[in-house]
């Protein structure tokens, strides 16, 4: 009987310690920083309103006061670096801000939760306009494979024919009058101005910056007429 108690005390203080042991070490946290995307566009700019302080400003100039870098990434960076980033909301800010003039607009404190060299900035912003292009040659339209969105940037695959892969096309979009489905839609074409008369195939991926239309709309739908009929992609920021 005694040695019954004993493998039992003996299991339920094995118990413990591995219990202990595990709670810090091993169970996996929900803060991975490679899997966060960055969603906003910014450039590493000094704060001088709270002392010798580089933060972020986005683009459409509102300005960030990092609390805290849960990234361990931001010192790599320094003045001028264009960024991709996001981030959760300080409710606490120690920035200060007492000595500025009535008129100053203090910097938004955040916890900065990702941050990236903003490979984004290669991609062109969309062209709005209000009738698409007409009349292209067959070999200036781009056909249309695949789509996907990360963020404010869309990433087309497409397909077409010429003499190599170096590419640079626009992407036209024009407000549809007639609304579609449960939101607003963009009649879509892309359009590249090089004529060439090589009979070669290529497929490539190609991005687009669709931060001009997210200032207008939370979710939208973009639609592409393709060589295989129409093709759309709901877009939602």
């Amino acid at each position: 009987m005694n040695s019954i108690k004993k493998i039992i005390k003996a299991s339920v203080l094995l118990l413990i310690v591995f219990t202990v042991a595990c709670k810090d070490k091993d169970i996996p946290t929900h803060d991975d920083k490679h899997h966060v995307e960055c969603t906003k566009k910014g450039t590493i700019i000094p704060l001088g309103c709270v002392g010798d302080y580089l933060g972020i400003m986005d683009s459409d100039n509102n300005f960030y006061y990092i609390e805290k870098d849960l990234t361990n990434d931001f010192s790599k960076y320094k003045e001028g670096d264009e960024v991709c980033f996001d981030y959760e909301h300080c409710d606490i800010s120690t920035a200060d801000y007492s000595n500025q003039g009535i008129n100053f607009v203090p910097a938004t404190s955040i916890n900065l939760t990702c941050i990236r060299a903003c490979e984004c900035n290669k991609c062109k912003p969309v062209k709005e306009v209000t009738e698409l292009p007409t009349g292209s040659e067959p070999s200036q339209i781009l056909n249309v494979l695949e789509m996907r969105q990360e963020g404010s940037t869309l990433y087309i695959k497409v397909a077409f024919s010429g003499c190599d892969s170096d590419i640079d096309p626009d992407l036209f979009v024009s407000l549809s009058e007639v609304p579609i489905g449960s939101g607003p839609g963009y009649n879509c074409i892309l359009k590249e101005d090089r004529v060439q008369l090589c009979q070669a195939y290529f497929v490539k991926e190609v991005c687009f910056d669709i931060s001009k239309l997210e200032k207008k709309y939370q979710s939208y739908e973009l639609f592409f007429e393709t060589r295989e009929g129409s093709k759309s992609i709901r877009i939602v920021h």
